[in-house]
């Protein structure tokens, strides 16, 4: 009988040694259903002595599943991300007209002091208008030639004058001034006059910010509520936010006709991207 016992312990060891439990092995007190040899992997602590008896996971009816939170376990996390837009209108403040001079003359010397006579003119008028240095700036400046008639084989047409003109954007922050700086710059320069556009703004966009932040933000929230809703989560705290601003004038005026010119209203428009947090 005592060699009989001997070889069941050693074939334990073995398998302790390389991470599996024996469930079940035969003893002198073993029952029929206790017969069958099951391996169990377990932690590999053991290296020598008699095998530990493992009970089969299904047999401990308390045992959590695997997917289960444990007690004492921060809830899984989770985040949702939304984009928003937020917007303000105001009425602008202040309008900048693009006003140019162009000239033609037969030749560089001639275009080119013409130009620069025009254009001094023209800057003259402005400041004694009451424009600010600050609000005066030169955008554009050309000189180029002019062709006559192409020639028959191909042949380089002669060059039959020369164009230049000159641009300068001017901010005007009285808006009844507006249309009589055209009017003043059109008698000042006379044909020369070239008027290129104009763009209404707000000088101080800060309180017109702060109401598109808010109203883009309230829009986040709210949208991001309704996907945690759907997941069955909890909305948390916001993580991050980017933005992008844009402005965007309605009713820019007409310019035909006696003026005047109808600043109409100005939208300024926050688009963001929120992160949230989310628990289940």
């Amino acid at each position: 009988m005592s060699s009989s016992r001997s070889t069941p312990r050693r074939f334990t060891a073995a398998c302790c040694a390389v991470g599996f439990s024996l469930v079940g092995c035969a003893s002198k007190n073993t029952t029929a259903t206790q017969t069958s040899v099951a391996a169990v992997r377990t932690p590999q602590t053991a290296t020598n002595g008699a095998a530990t008896t493992t009970p089969p996971t299904s047999a401990a009816p308390n045992q959590a599943p695997p997917s289960s939170v444990a007690p004492g376990d921060v809830a899984a996390s989770h985040r949702v991300t939304v984009a928003a837009v937020g917007e303000a209108r105001g009425v602008p403040d202040s309008v900048t007209v693009a006003i140019g001079v162009e000239t033609v003359a037969p030749t560089t010397a001639e275009v080119l002091k013409t130009l620069s006579e025009k254009s001094n003119d023209l800057i003259a008028f402005l400041r004694e208008s009451g424009i600010p240095e600050e609000n005066l700036q030169t955008t554009n400046l050309t000189a180029y030639p002019t062709y006559g008639e192409y020639l028959p084989g191909g042949a380089t047409p002669a060059i039959v004058g020369y164009v230049a003109g000159v641009t300068v954007n001017v901010q005007a922050d009285d808006l009844d001034k507006a249309s009589t700086l055209i009017d003043g710059a059109a008698f000042t320069v006379g044909d020369a006059l070239r008027v290129q556009g104009l763009s209404w703004s707000i000088r101080d966009r800060d309180a017109l910010l702060a109401t598109a932040r808010a109203d883009a933000v309230a829009h986040a929230r709210e949208q991001a509520g309704q996907f945690a809703a759907a997941a069955g989560w909890t909305l948390g705290a916001i993580v991050s936010i980017d933005e992008t601003v844009g402005a965007y004038p309605f009713g820019q005026g007409d310019m035909s006709g006696g003026y005047p010119l109808n600043p109409g209203s100005h939208q300024l428009q926050v688009n963001v991207t929120v992160v949230f947090d989310a628990t289940e």
